[in-house]
């Protein structure tokens, strides 16, 4: 999710919500979509981030 609400590129301003998770060797990614416009951003997830907050937006028990 957007820290400040439309604070991307993207000129719809939309908020962005994640919608799934995406691991491509050792990484993870976060997939967001905009809710207005449906144009969809994958952000890595870094070492200091929530990895369990990551397991809920993917539905996993862990």
């Amino acid at each position: 999710m957007d820290v400040n609400p439309g604070d991307r590129e993207e000129k719809c301003g939309g908020l962005m919500s994640p919608i799934g998770i995406l691991k491509k060797s050792a990484d993870y990614f976060i997939t967001h979509q905009c809710q207005k416009c449906g144009f969809e951003r994958r952000k890595k997830l870094k070492k200091d981030d929530n990895f369990d907050a990551l397991l809920a937006i993917s539905g996993s028990k862990g």
